[in-house]
């Protein structure tokens, strides 16, 4: 197995970057690498979930400790899950955040994370 370690984009230029977090081509042959909340970026954001889902459901996990993962909620309580491509409004105090997948078969998925203070 693989792990997909997230990759730091920055965009907005050099006086007011916005922080995205990427996980791109994953497969069901990789796990995900935590990414470190830094700052009071995650404090509101969005997630964009994409690719061929193959019968997967995908979520979003967070972490205090970076060991023990939970369920990511949106602003309303819902949990941030889906089986099909769609985009997330989330808020986030966790230090730790990463994507999770359940089931599924043949999947290539993409996680694009935008975060802002």
């Amino acid at each position: 197995m693989a792990v997909k370690t997230p990759t730091l984009e920055r965009t907005g230029g050099a006086y007011d970057p916005v922080p995205i977090v990427t996980w791109r081509g994953v497969t069901s042959a990789d796990t995900f690498e935590h990414y470190l909340v830094r700052g009071q970026y995650g404090f509101a954001g969005s997630l964009q979930i994409s690719g061929t889902f193959g019968g997967a459901t995908v979520s979003l996990t967070s972490s205090n400790d970076g060991t023990n993962f939970f369920p990511a909620e949106d602003p309303t309580g819902a949990l941030i899950t889906t089986t099909v491509g769609a985009i997330f409004e989330i808020s986030l105090s966790s230090a730790y955040i990463k994507p999770n997948i359940v089931g599924g078969s043949g999947y290539t998925l993409d996680f694009i994370l935008v975060l802002r203070g």
